[in-house]
C-alpha cells in the first residue's frame, strides 16, 4: 500500500510538471510571436491638406495609412531611414495618393508592395536598388510612374502596369537584370527608351492603340 501510495504522488508531480513545461512554453511562443510598433512617422506632404502616417511593425510590415500625398524625399532623408533594411513588406492603405521621392530607397530587404487604387503618382527613384523585391501590385488608378522608379530592382521578374498609367519615366526598371515579363496596357500614351536597351522583343506594344510618341 506504502509503494501505490508512493507511486501517485510521483506520477502528481510528474503531472504538475508537465503542466508548468507547457505554460511555460505557451508564454515563450506569445511572446515570440508578439508583433510591437518599432516606430511611427508623420509623412505627409507639406501642402496643407495631406495626412500621412507610416508605421514599421517588429515583423517587417510597413504600414502607410491616412490622406493624400506622401513626402517627397531627396536621398537618404527619410525619417525613417535608420531602419530601411528592417522594411520587408509595404503596404499602402487606399487614401494615400501618392508614392514620394526616394520614399524605399535602398530598402534591400523589401520582397513585396502593395498599391491601391488611390495611388495616382510613383516617385522618382521611389523603388531604386530594392534588391530583394520581387513582387510589385499595382492598382488601377497609378497614372505615372516615376524616373528611375524600380531601378537596381535585380529580384523583380515580373510587372503588369494598368490601364490607368499613361506615362513611364525614363529608366524606370533599369538595371532590372530577372525582369523577363513587362505587361502594358493599350492606353500608354508615351515611352522613352533609354541607350542602354539593345532589343526590343516581338509585339512589345502591340496593340497599343493610344500610343503617339516612342523616344529612342
Amino acid at each position: 500500500m506504502k509503494c501505490v501510495n508512493v507511486n501517485k504522488k510521483i506520477l502528481i508531480v510528474a503531472i504538475v510538471i508537465l503542466c508548468i513545461f507547457a505554460v511555460f512554453s505557451f508564454t515563450m511562443v506569445s511572446n515570440a510571436e508578439e508583433v510591437t510598433v518599432v516606430g511611427t512617422w508623420d509623412i505627409s506632404k507639406d501642402n496643407g491638406t495631406s495626412k500621412v502616417t507610416a508605421t514599421l511593425y517588429s515583423d517587417g510590415r510597413f504600414v502607410i495609412s491616412g490622406t493624400g500625398e506622401m513626402k517627397d524625399f531627396s536621398g537618404d532623408n527619410r525619417p525613417y531611414g535608420d531602419y530601411k533594411k528592417s522594411i520587408k513588406t509595404v503596404e499602402i492603405q487606399n487614401g494615400v495618393t501618392s508614392i514620394g521621392m526616394y520614399a524605399f530607397y535602398e530598402c534591400t530587404n523589401l520582397t513585396s508592395i502593395e498599391i491601391p487604387s488611390s495611388v495616382a503618382s510613383i516617385g522618382f527613384d521611389a523603388f531604386g536598388s530594392c534588391t530583394s523585391l520581387t513582387s510589385i501590385e499595382i492598382q488601377s488608378g497609378v497614372t505615372s510612374i516615376g524616373e528611375w522608379a524600380f531601378k537596381y530592382c535585380t529580384s523583380l521578374t515580373s510587372i503588369e502596369i494598368p490601364n490607368s498609367v499613361t506615362s513611364i519615366g525614363s529608366h524606370a526598371f533599369y538595371k532590372c537584370t530577372s525582369l523577363t515579363s513587362v505587361e502594358i496596357s493599350s492606353s500608354l500614351t508615351n515611352i522613352e527608351i533609354p541607350s542602354n536597351v539593345t532589343s526590343i522583343g516581338d509585339y512589345a506594344f502591340n496593340e497599343c492603340t493610344s500610343l503617339t510618341s516612342i523616344e529612342i
